[in-house]
């Protein structure tokens, strides 16, 4: 009976909190934009992601198309526009020392990268960088960027698995929260395991 009750609590409190198994996710549509620092074209489209700090702050929010290319792979195009008060940091270089996109876990270069300006303040950035296309359907691309301040701003479309990723790093992709979440469940999986094994003395 005590392995029954031991058993069906942990169930309950893993399925209450769950584990993250993706950092965040967001649907791509096909298009194309100019990389030229002037956003008109992004006006209508949705956003696709939020980066957030380790914190859980919004920082900026990101704006995505891709266009398949002949030879099975994609260009994609962001627009990444900070949060009201917030200016990105211009001085870092090479550019993607900060401001970057990774696939699968791996830098990709841009092929083209300009600063969105407002009355003199960086508020923003336009990208492309060329990817496999199945990385428009489903596959992790992970965003970056720096404000002036020193405050980065972080997340993923697509499902990224977090095995591998370190503890500080899955904090500022998806929140501390989300972290601690899932290392308490972990501790509550362990304990109960225990439990059970006692139970049967």
């Amino acid at each position: 009976m005590k392995k029954l009750f031991l058993t069906t609590v942990i169930v309950l409190v893993i399925a209450s909190l769950g584990v993250p198994t993706a950092l965040a996710s967001g649907v791509w549509q096909e298009g194309s934009a100019v990389v030229d620092g002037d956003v008109v074209e992004w006006e209508t489209l949705p956003v696709i992601l939020d980066l957030k700090s380790g914190s859980g702050e919004l920082i900026a929010q990101l704006k995505g198309v891709y266009s398949l290319n002949p030879d099975g792979t994609a260009t994609g195009y962001v627009y990444v526009a900070a949060e009201p008060g917030i200016i990105l940091d211009d001085s870092v270089w090479p550019i993607d020392e900060e401001h970057w996109v990774k696939a699968s876990g791996s830098k990709v270069p841009w092929d083209a990268f300009f600063f969105v300006e407002n009355a003199g303040d960086f508020v923003g950035f336009e990208g492309s960088f060329t990817v496999a296309e199945t990385y428009f359907d489903g596959g992790c691309l992970e965003f970056h960027t720096l404000t002036a301040d020193g405050e980065t701003g972080r997340g993923s479309t697509g499902t990224c698995d977090p095995t591998g990723i370190t503890l500080m790093e899955l904090s500022a992709a998806s929140g501390k929260k989300e972290v601690l979440a899932s290392i308490a469940v972990l501790g509550l999986a362990v304990l109960g395991f225990f439990g059970v094994l006692m139970s049967r003395r």
